[in-house]
């Protein structure tokens, strides 16, 4: 895993491109395994180079067509429907995204609307992972695929993006430092040109460019105090891989108290119904310089009601 780092306008992105050949490079070359890619077939290399952004595109159509259409220009994209579900399956499973697939109403043949509207962000990121690697493409490339999310959705893609990668040569581009704190090589740019490269704990030593930026994100102090929560925070990724984690990022309180909501937001049994009653008491406890508005209210109905139930003096 290597990972690109440095202030906006610093050619993070220009990698990006150069590497799928979006264009190609004025002077010098990109190579993979020692080949310019320039000298590769361009389906070839797409197909095995594969590439999430911080904003995900899907389509109109299923959950299985949105993941499926990664396997365009595979061995796998025209055999069977069952096979290709399988394929999409265990892209799923890595992505984190097969349970919450599986509670949709129709599961994978779900319509997500236009663009993935009827899902979270979230969920369309995982979705957008599961695309990019279901495949089996041999290099993966991040760019900055959780910034655009809120602390709860991040964990969870963050554990996902880690799963995508093993066994893949990653390049990532992130400006959460937290991120990318076990990265193998972490290359700091300035202006297009690198100014440092080595590890987390080899650049935070050298008391540079980036042990500045490690300094402004406050990550150092943050991951001391995670440290002593560290065997604690593993076993709860392991029991539930989508339960929001403690990075080494610390968050306001508020955004804290907002992710503790968020864990149950989606636990049906804490939406039971409630009788008409015991709904204005609720309102009345919560709101109680509304009281009597909502006395009124009540009464106005119960009156209302009551006319209407009244049998019609013309008709009798």
């Amino acid at each position: 895993m290597t990972a690109l780092v440095g202030q906006s306008g610093s050619g993070k992105s220009t990698i990006v491109g150069l590497i799928e050949r979006w264009y190609n490079p004025l002077s010098g070359a990109i190579k993979l395994d020692g080949r310019p890619i320039d000298k590769l077939n361009l389906n070839w290399l797409r197909r095995h180079v594969r590439l999430v952004q911080q904003e995900p595109v899907l389509f109109q159509g299923s959950v299985f067509d949105n993941i499926a259409h990664g396997l365009v220009g595979t061995p796998w994209e025209r055999v069977s429907r069952e096979e290709q579900m399988a394929h999409v399956q265990e892209a799923a499973r890595t992505a984190f995204a097969h349970d919450f697939v599986s509670e949709l109403p129709e599961g994978y043949d779900t319509q997500i609307g236009q663009r993935g509207g009827l899902l979270s962000g979230g969920q369309k990121q995982r979705i957008a992972i599961a695309r990019s690697i279901v495949s089996q493409p041999k290099v993966l490339l991040l760019d900055e695929a959780t910034s655009a999310l809120d602390p709860h959705a991040e964990g969870i893609v963050q554990q996902a993006l880690d799963k995508a990668s093993e066994g893949r040569t990653t390049i990532v581009i992130a400006h959460k430092l937290a991120t990318i704190r076990k990265a193998d090589n972490i290359v700091v740019m300035t202006k297009g040109r690198i100014v440092e490269q080595g590890t987390h704990e080899g650049l935070v030593g050298q008391d540079g460019v980036y042990a500045r930026l490690v300094k402004i994100q406050d990550l150092a102090v943050a991951s001391r105090v995670s440290s002593s929560d560290s065997e604690g925070d593993d076993t709860i990724a392991e029991e539930d891989p989508a339960h929001p984690t403690k990075t080494i990022t610390r968050f306001p309180t508020a955004d804290q108290t907002r992710l503790k909501e968020m864990v149950e937001h989606d636990n049906y049994e804490n939406y039971t119904q409630q009788g008409f009653v015991r709904l204005i008491m609720r309102l009345v406890v919560e709101n109680p310089e509304l009281t009597w508005p909502y006395i009124v209210a009540l009464l106005t109905c119960i009156m209302a009601g009551r006319l209407v139930a009244l049998p019609d003096q013309s008709e009798c």
